[in-house]
């Protein structure tokens, strides 16, 4: 787990949005707690990701972990 959340703050930080939602969807599925997920990516924030990058990446959370169909 601690992998895939590494790995989707470096793509919600470079803006790759599919991938990003893509393994977003994997966690959810696996049992990652969408907190975890909105920490990973506010974490870069202060050092590497623009605010624009990080918004964007928690409307990308809220879309997988809010649909009830995924």
């Amino acid at each position: 787990a601690t992998f895939e959340l590494i790995l989707m703050s470096a793509m919600a930080v470079a803006g790759l949005e599919l991938p990003f939602k893509n393994h977003a969807l994997a966690a959810k599925k696996n049992g990652v707690k969408k907190d975890a997920v909105r920490q990973a990516v506010v974490i870069p924030m202060a050092a590497t990701a623009t605010t624009f990058a990080v918004i964007s990446a928690l409307h990308w959370i809220d879309e997988i972990y809010d649909d009830p169909s995924l």
